[in-house]
């Protein structure tokens, strides 16, 4: 191998914290050393608070905030099947990212700018979703997710049950804690002594956060363009004053702005903004010796089969469960799409579930596969009379 003097930085193996935390997780958390003894500390003494304070600072880490993240589950599924709404876990999802990432943050036995700005990040997607989230109405805990009551009707009740302790109460709040292990990484990397530390913040520091804050906007737009068409489709007084036609607003669902390119351009950005602050364990982790070898490099299997263990890294499983997670609500949230609009199932047609090079490619495909008189039908039928030519 071309870069065998290189070595990955320890941090990165998820043998060196990862795996020995969570397989050590029950005998260290809840029943011996005494140090880590959770029990221990909630009922040997007078102070509660004194007691939880102590066992926090002398635990791993991870291993407090999972232990937190399973209290928040057994607490969210037992409100659920107290009140008949499942949407608990929606209510914490946007402030429970950052608060595993300052959790780690505030851990940290020096300070670390490359934490910091993970952190300030992740305030500020929070601050999106939080004031999208109250806009929408999310925090009325009257009111639950509409998908929760379709499902209701589709399946048997005790198949709803099992997803509510499951999915719903457990895996949820689990995939929030997992959206913390980029942040856990740069944790970690203070206690390794290596030929190869990490790097102080650079200019690819920069990028990245360019790049998150560019994605970030571009999300706000796509949340805008969508609440404002909803709001003026349920609004009837509001329909003289909108930028959309009658016709948009009868046929159900927007197909206009970034939603001509994404069928939802809002989650397609929210997957990414994960995918970015995983990147900040890259910029700390790989050697700058390894871009001038990889240019230097004459065959490019050889050059990515050096780069993949340091992109490989643990904490790229939290962008990854993300994506996973939101292929498959929206799988879900389309199948109740098209069963309300008769036009949703061509806009599928046309247009990609999120990632707009794919819709390009779609529609090249459907110029070859489509005479010119069904594509103009169909695009007419799914973007309106005055469709860009282009675009058929």
């Amino acid at each position: 191998m071309v870069l065998d003097h290189l070595h990955l930085h320890p941090a990165t193996q998820s043998s060196s914290h990862l795996i020995p935390c969570l397989s050590s997780y029950f005998s260290t958390t809840l029943r011996h050393p005494p140090q880590l003894h959770l029990l221990s500390y909630l009922f040997d003494s007078d102070s509660l608070l004194y007691n939880l304070k102590l066992w926090y600072l002398n635990s791993e880490p991870l291993a407090s905030a999972t232990t937190l993240c399973l209290a928040l589950s057994v607490l969210c599924w037992f409100v659920s099947e107290l009140t008949g709404n499942v949407s608990q876990v929606d209510r914490l999802w946007t402030f429970l990212p950052v608060f595993y990432s300052f959790h780690f943050f505030n851990l940290a036995s020096k300070s670390d700018i490359r934490m910091t700005l993970v952190l300030i990040c992740q305030i500020a997607w929070s601050l999106r979703l939080t004031t999208n989230s109250i806009r929408r109405g999310f925090f009325d805990f009257s009111k639950e997710d509409y998908r929760w009551e379709v499902l209701r009707k589709r399946i048997p009740g005790w198949q709803m049950k099992l997803i509510n302790l499951t999915f719903i109460a457990f895996i949820q709040n689990l995939l929030l804690l997992a959206t913390s292990l980029p942040q856990y990484l740069l944790y970690t990397t203070q206690f390794h002594v290596t030929k190869y530390p990490t790097h102080p913040l650079n200019v690819l520091d920069g990028l990245i956060t360019l790049v998150f804050f560019s994605i970030l906007a571009l999300e706000m737009v796509a949340d805008n363009q969508q609440q404002n068409f909803q709001t003026t489709k349920h609004v009837s007084s509001t329909v003289s004053e909108s930028h959309h036609s009658p016709v948009a607003l009868k046929r159900g669902f927007l197909t206009s702005g970034l939603f001509k390119h994404s069928r939802h351009p809002n989650f397609a950005c929210e997957q990414l903004t994960w995918y970015i602050i995983y990147a900040f364990t890259l910029s700390a982790t790989i050697p700058g010796e390894l871009f001038g070898e990889l240019c230097a490099c004459s065959s490019i299997r050889v050059a990515m089969g050096e780069l993949v263990p340091y992109v490989l890294n643990y904490s790229i499983i939290s962008p990854i469960a993300m994506s996973t997670l939101f292929y498959a609500s929206t799988l879900f949230t389309e199948s109740i799409s098209a069963s309300k609009y008769p036009a949703y199932v061509d806009y599928q047609k046309t247009t990609d579930m999120f990632w707009p090079p794919l819709t390009l490619l779609r529609r090249a495909v459907l110029r070859v596969w489509w005479s010119e008189r069904k594509r103009t039908m169909i695009m007419e039928k799914v973007f309106g009379q005055d469709v860009d030519p282009k675009m058929i």
